[in-house]
Order: structure tokens, then sequence, then C-alpha cells
């Protein structure tokens, strides 16, 4: 018999991939809490690995899935029977010092077990905090929950009832398969989203190059000085883009050579395409009048010649 771990196969009841040893799963599913032990096992845990053989998804079902089933209907037909259940759970609340009881260690309150005679008792000594010991709304959060439950539940037995009924043997996996399989899985992964944003970026870039577009012909200045400025390209690439390549991605460099926001040395920033963008949005400077108290004043853009001539519309 081998002990080799070198293997992988998949456990149906907590549906991971779990490491294989002489064609049984390893331990799995436990907790280790600092007190010298473990606690807690996956039920999968000793079982053959689903690829084997699907009597472990049968097991988990029967002993587990459809018993638990069983538990609470039979709880809810209690619940909502015309006579009730004979007990109900209650968070323990100290009638004498209006705190509740709780755990010392995990600060929970306690539970206790009443019945409808002594829940109504404790309630009649509260009475500006009868809630704690209602009777009716704690039946109706048990009746909720149960039926949370059994939906929950319910929906696991389909699960498990689909796994069972479309088993076919396969082949385990080794750790190395496993390995190259998770790169490939990333690798598509990471595909696809560069796909995903790119398409996103060029949708991006049909939508501004319109807005340029339709700013030029209503020579908008003020809008292409926001558009030259935005950051919004940057954002949908995740911040990929330089500035400069999303500038580039416009195709409207004419444009912005136009404005004397593009040199041969490149895009223009810092003070020097500020002062080209502030006049763009607010019309062109030129001096005050006489005791304005004003640094300059504002007069109309003239709109590039080589983009046709005239004047710019700017927020002026």
């Amino acid at each position: 018999m081998t002990t080799s771990l070198r293997f992988i196969g998949w456990c149906p009841v907590c549906q991971r991939d779990i490491k294989v040893r002489d064609n049984l799963l390893v331990h799995h599913g436990y907790e280790r809490p600092g007190v010298g032990h473990i606690i807690g096992d996956c039920f999968g845990v000793g079982r053959t690995p689903h690829e084997i053989s699907d009597e472990t998804a049968k097991a988990w079902l029967k002993q587990v899935v459809q018993a638990r089933l069983k538990t609470l209907r039979n709880t809810y037909a209690v619940l909502t029977s015309p006579e009730g259940p004979p007990w109900l759970t209650f968070e323990d609340y100290d009638v004498a010092t209006r705190r509740f009881k709780r755990d010392p260690r995990t600060r929970e309150p306690d539970l206790i077990q009443l019945s409808r005679q002594q829940a109504d008792d404790l309630a009649a000594q509260l009475p500006s905090y009868a809630e704690h010991y209602s009777w009716a709304l704690r039946l109706r959060i048990a009746i909720a929950n149960t039926e949370s439950d059994i939906s929950n539940w319910t929906a696991e037995s389909v699960r498990v009832t689909a796994l069972i009924e479309s088993w076919t043997p396969q082949p385990l996996r080794t750790v190395e398969e496993e390995i190259r399989h998770q790169e490939q899985t990333r690798a598509e992964r990471e595909t696809a989203r560069t796909v995903a944003r790119d398409a996103k970026i060029l949708a991006e870039v049909v939508k501004i190059r319109k807005r340029i577009d339709a700013a030029v012909r209503n020579r908008n200045a003020a809008t292409l000085a926001d558009i030259f400025s935005s950051t919004k390209l940057r954002d949908v690439s995740g911040y990929r883009l330089t500035r400069d390549q999303a500038l580039e991605l416009l195709e409207r460099d004419q444009i912005w050579r136009a404005f004397g926001l593009l040199t041969p040395d490149g895009y223009m920033s810092g003070d020097a395409a500020r002062e080209l963008l502030d006049d763009m949005t607010w019309g062109m400077k030129v001096p005050p009048p006489p005791n304005s108290g004003l640094r300059y004043a504002r007069a109309p853009l003239p709109w590039p010649a080589e983009l046709g001539g005239g004047f710019a519309k700017t927020r002026r």
C-alpha cells in the first residue's frame, strides 16, 4: 500500500480538491484551535474521492442530508401544529439584574429551554422587556429558521442526487497535474480579464472620439480642455495606460496640436498646459480695464485656423 500524497481527489461533501492516500481522502475540514489536537472533520475524511466511487456521495445523502431533512420536517410539523411545541429555546435573561447571562469565554448569551407557561411567567416579571421571553416572537423565529434550514438542506439533496445520477469513474489527478491546471486556469482568467478590459477601453475611446468630433464641429474649446485633462481612459484601464498613451489612443493629435497642446516634445503638461487649458475653458486672458483691480480680463478665444477659424465657445 502506498502512502504517497501525490494524488488529489474531489470530496463531494465539501466540494474541494483533497489529497488522497491509499485511495482515501485524507483529513480535512478540521480546525486547530490551539488546544493540542484538531477539532472536527469533514464527513468525507477516510472515504473514497468522487473520481473513484460515488459511495461517499451516497453515504452523505442517506446518513446526513436525508436524515437532517426528516428531523427538520418533523420539527416544522410540531412548530406549526395547533398545540405548538412543548418547549422553545430562549436566551437566558436574568430577571433580577436585567442582563443576559453569558459564557465567560465567548461572551455569547447562554441558552435555556422553557415551556410556554415558564416563558409567560418570566415575561410577566419584565413588563418593559417582555419580548425577551415572548413565546409568540420566539415561535415565529423558530419557524422561520426551520424553513430556511429545510430550504438549504433540500438544495443540498438536489445537488448530491445530481452528482450520484451523473457519476462516471475518473482518474485521480497528480499534484503536478493540478498545479499545471491551476496555472493554466489563472492564465485563462487573466486573458479573459485582459480581453474584457480592452473591450471596455475601446468602447470608451469610441465615446470620447465622438465627444471630440462634436466639440470641434461646435467650436467648443471648453469641452476639448475637459477631455484633454480627463483621466477617464486611465481609470477604465486600471491605470495601466499612461496619460500620453491614453491621448494617443484617441487619434486626435491634430486637434491638440492646433491648440498648442502637442509639441515636437510631446503632449504638454504642467503649468504650460494649465495656462492653455485655462484659456480654452474660460477665454483668452487680456489686460484688465484700468482701476478694475483684476489681474486680467477674459476675451473671446480665437478658434485655430487649422480647424476652420472663428471664435471658440468657452465658459466665459
